[in-house]
């Protein structure tokens, strides 16, 4: 199993930090949530729910750095205002679409397209909180955190029609 394969099967990532670490290359963490053992009481208004689970970063949460090293643009949108894109993409928490709204917008206003710098996918991570969108030519590196071990995510994707 892959790195892209293990963040796609897992239900809940955290994005714990989003930077630029040089001049147009973006990196950022996902944390593993990880579900809490033990039921609580959640109270939201007047309604009570009995048998929720917290979901947190612990030391047992794996974390994965996700590397642009060139990109068009990137987008972070809180995930409770986010209206999701219908077009066709694989994957689940890791979502790449050749075609979405957000890379329609960018050949609108920018001189960015298929052309050049080249074929533009746009990369999705879905996360409790974030919702973090990369349109680049070029797939993300990941990484485990911990270990370093280093895999690009696969290019060969392809959408079926």
């Amino acid at each position: 199993m892959d790195f892209v394969d293990e963040i796609n099967q897992h239900r809940s990532w955290f994005l714990t930090e989003l930077t630029e670490f040089k001049e147009n290359e973006l990196f950022f963490i996902l944390s593993e949530g990880i579900t809490d053992s033990e039921p609580y009481r959640s109270q939201s208004g007047d309604s009570i729910f009995d048998g929720a689970f917290a979901v947190d970063i612990t030391e047992k949460s794996r974390r994965f750095r996700v590397s642009f090293y060139e990109y068009v643009a990137y987008l972070v949108v809180n995930e409770s205002y986010d209206s999701g894109d219908e077009h066709p993409h694989v994957g689940d928490r890791i979502r790449i679409f050749e075609q979405s709204h957000f890379i329609e917008h960018l050949k609108a206003v920018s001189w960015a397209d298929n052309q050049y710098p080249g074929l533009l996918k746009q990369y999705t991570f879905v996360c409790e909180n974030h919702i973090i969108n990369v349109v680049s030519h070029k797939a993300p590196m990941i990484k485990l955190y911990e270990t370093g071990q280093e895999k690009t995510l696969p290019t060969q994707h392809t959408l079926e029609k």
